[in-house]
This record gives C-alpha cells, sequence and structure tokens, in this order.
C-alpha cells in the first residue's frame, strides 16, 4: 500500500520490507465495473480556458482526477500543473490517497484505491484504476510526491525481475524505468534524500550489488558497497558485548531460527550467545559453526560443545544444532 500526498512533488514516502504490497486471495468474482460508461466518453474538442479548468477542478475530488484528464485537453494540462496543487493546499482541499495493490485469485496484483462514492452515498469504496498494467507479485513500492516507483516482485513464472516501473498518479499512467542490475522479489526499499536505496530480495549470497540506489535525476542505478562479513577479532579491535537496558521484542517474540558461523568461544561471544538464547522465547532451532582458535581443536570444539548445550534457555522447544 502507499499512501500519496497531492500538493507538490517534495514529499517521499518510502516503502519497509514489513508493509510489501498486500496480497489479497479472493474466490468470488471480480469487482464490479461501475464505471465504464464514464471511461468510454471520448474527449470533448471545446476548448476551456485554463483558469475555467482550475476553478472547475477546485472543486472536484482529487480521487475523479484521472479521469477528467481523459475528458477534456484542457483538464489534462491543468492537472499536470503543480499550481493547480499548490491553490488545493491553500485552501485546505488536500486529502491523503490511499493506493493498495491487490491481487485476487487467477488475477495478477491491480492497483486499487479507496475513495467515497458519494452518487450512491458510500462513505468508502476501492475502486480499480484500469488505466495501470497488472504488477508483479511482491513488488516493494516507494513514493516520491506524486509518483510511485514500484521495484522488482516475481514475474508470474516463479521467477524473480528486475522491471522497475513508475507511476503518475495524478493522471494514471505507468511507463518503465531502467531496469535494476539484480534481480530481486520482496525486497526492502526506501527514498533517502530524494534516491531510492533497495535492499536483499536476491536468490544469491550477498555481493557487491545485494544493495542498490537508483538517482532519480540521472535516471541509473549503481551498487552500494557492503562490507565484507569478516569476524569481529580480524578486523584488530577487541570483541565486547554490552547488553541492552531492554530486550528488543524482535529478539524476544519473533526470532525462531538462529544460525551462528565462525563461533570461536571468547568471553564476549559466549555472553552474546547466552544473552541470545536466553531471551529469544520463540527459538526452535539454533545451527553453531565451531571454529575454536589455538592448538587441540578437535578437544576445545568438544568443550565448547558441552559448554552451549548447557547454558540457560527461553525456549521450551528450543533444539541445538552443530555443523562444520
Amino acid at each position: 500500500m502507499a499512501l500519496i500526498s497531492e500538493t507538490t512533488d517534495d514529499g517521499s514516502n518510502g516503502g519497509d520490507p514489513s508493509k510489501n504490497p498486500q496480497e489479497v486471495e479472493n474466490q468470488n468474482e471480480n469487482p464490479k465495473e461501475e464505471d465504464q460508461e464514464v471511461e468510454k466518453l471520448g474527449p470533448v474538442t471545446l476548448y476551456i480556458p485554463e483558469d475555467i479548468a482550475e476553478s472547475i477542478l477546485l472543486l472536484v475530488e482529487r480521487c475523479n482526477y484521472p479521469k477528467l484528464s481523459l475528458f477534456s485537453r484542457s483538464f489534462h494540462d491543468v492537472i499536470s500543473m503543480p499550481e493547480l496543487y499548490q491553490r488545493r493546499s491553500q485552501l485546505g482541499l488536500t486529502k491523503p490517497v490511499l493506493y493498495a495493490l491487490i491481487r485476487f485469485r487467477f488475477r495478477f496484483p491491480c492497483w486499487y484505491i479507496l475513495n467515497r462514492n458519494v452518487p450512491r452515498n458510500i462513505s468508502l469504496r476501492l475502486t480499480e484504476v484500469r488505466s495501470l498494467p497488472p504488477m508483479n507479485l511482491g513488488s516493494a513500492v516507494v513514493t516520491i510526491g506524486y509518483h510511485m516507483y514500484v521495484i522488482g516482485g516475481d514475474n508470474g513464472r516463479s521467477r524473480s525481475t528486475s522491471d522497475v516501473f513508475l507511476i503518475n498518479c495524478r493522471v494514471h499512467t505507468c511507463r518503465s524505468l531502467p531496469r535494476m542490475q539484480r534481480a530481486r522479489y520482496r525486497s526492502a526499499a526506501r527514498v533517502i534524500d530524494g534516491k531510492i536505496y533497495v535492499i536483499g530480495g536476491c536468490s544469491k549470497d550477498v555481493g557487491d550489488d545485494w544493495i542498490e540506489v537508483f538517482d532519480t535525476d540521472t535516471q541509473t542505478w549503481s551498487s552500494v558497497p557492503v562490507p565484507s562479513p569478516l569476524p569481529i577479532y580480524k578486523l584488530g579491535f577487541p570483541l565486547s558485548f554490552h547488553p541492552p537496558v531492554s530486550v528488543p521484542e524482535c529478539l524476544s517474540t519473533h526470532l525462531k531460527i538462529f544460525q551462528w558461523q565462525g563461533y570461536s568461544g571468547q568471553n564476549a561471544e559466549k555472553e552474546i550467545l547466552k544473552y541470545i538464547l536466553a531471551s529469544s522465547k520463540c527459538l526452535k532451532r539454533a545451527y553453531i559453526s565451531i571454529e575454536p582458535r589455538g592448538r587441540r581443536k578437535d578437544i576445545r570444539k568438544n568443550k565448547m560443545r558441552r559448554e552451549l548445550e548447557s547454558v540457560p534457555r527461553a525456549s521450551l522447544l528450543y533444539k541445538l544444532h552443530f555443523y562444520t
């Protein structure tokens, strides 16, 4: 889902891995097509002065602008002008618009708008935006002003895609943008300083292009360097651990599977592992790869295993697995 501001194009609203586009399964028939007659109207050839068109549009709800842009070229031009939205803001007529990407059974996800149906006296309803094409499942969405960027997803053949689309929410048009360097499904995206950062959603392990950034001015993608996942003791400074004042909720109520590769048994590592196991109430499985340093590694590895098996744990369903 995405909220669009109808004022200027200064604001931005970034996406989150927990707010990806909603997938709704429905066994009923597709939503009723209530507005086909309006959409089939041809454009009016009579010229309407811009000042009169603006006066009319100021009295009309923002959700009706896409249809009016098809009704008259004058309306289309005025709707594309930022002055109209600045004027609406000065008069206190602006309203946020909620866009939802919904998937019904046997269909690709399509865009819907939550708005009022004044003639039928219905307070709120979902209206399908038929002028926009279906989107990929599991796309990431961010907004910058009145533009929505739809990033990646599943192309319907169980394959991730690197496609990127730009949707103009004022006139409901869609066009393709340069592809990402990697295909992504259910990635996380965020707008920072006017640039779009996309993280994860890749089928491969972390690489140089695991994080990408899109420059909206130059319309180009570039990679963001990712620090090498070296063990901390190899970075040249001592490893220490200071437990937080309160246990994070993601650790206490959400962590179910935990993996530690390269556990060497240092004192700080022991404290970290004890804290995790003692705080994770929903933990089901923990995988630990023991890599002791120094001599007599086999003897030290067996001793470390016994120590870890005796560590107090918060989860009653917890199982500890060792691997190499």
